[in-house]
């Protein structure tokens, strides 16, 4: 028993299963490459994944990364950083690796350019992160206290419950 037991520790040990309880972000990869940004036409319309696109979040396209997966995007001309969540396959044009929402895209600065370089880490936390305000939290996102504003966009576009809708 104690044989087998230290066997699996060690297994475990070796093959990097090691959870990490850290509170911050973890990098797994990284990248870079020429980056676009998603027209007005696309707002409404359903990505890859099953949401609606609103160019008001902080999504991106990838062609490969599985949905959900977070990245950090750097604008490597000004340092300005985002952090955006897959929910879209592309761009299909030239040699772009990356199509950021509008919203990410006006924060780094790129809206003026339509493509530019950007440096891209993928992030190994995965959950609480908030596609309305392109941030990471610790809190349940679900419920929400909005003002009434907001009450519309993070309602039917909530990151967690998957854009339910029902009749009043």
């Amino acid at each position: 028993m104690n044989f087998t037991k230290t066997l699996f520790i060690i297994l475990f040990s070796a093959l990097g299963f090691v959870p990490s309880f850290s509170q911050g972000l973890e990098y797994k990869k990284s990248f870079e490459g020429l980056a676009s940004f998603y027209g007005k036409e696309f707002n409404g319309k359903t990505t890859a994944n099953g949401d609606v696109f609103s160019n008001r979040y902080y999504t991106c396209a990838h062609r490969t990364l599985p949905f959900g997966t977070l990245i950090e995007i750097e604008n490597p001309k000004n340092g300005k950083k985002v952090i955006v969540k897959v929910n879209d396959r592309g761009p299909y044009c030239g040699e772009r690796v990356i199509d950021l929402s509008r919203e990410a895209a006006s924060k780094l600065g790129l809206i003026h350019h339509g493509v530019s370089d950007i440096k891209a880490k993928i992030l190994k936390k995965r959950k609480g992160f908030d596609i309305i305000t392109g941030s990471m939290t610790n809190q349940s996102l679900w419920p929400l206290l909005t003002s009434p504003r907001n009450f519309q966009g993070r309602f039917f576009a909530s990151p967690i419950k998957r854009n339910y809708v029902t009749k009043i």
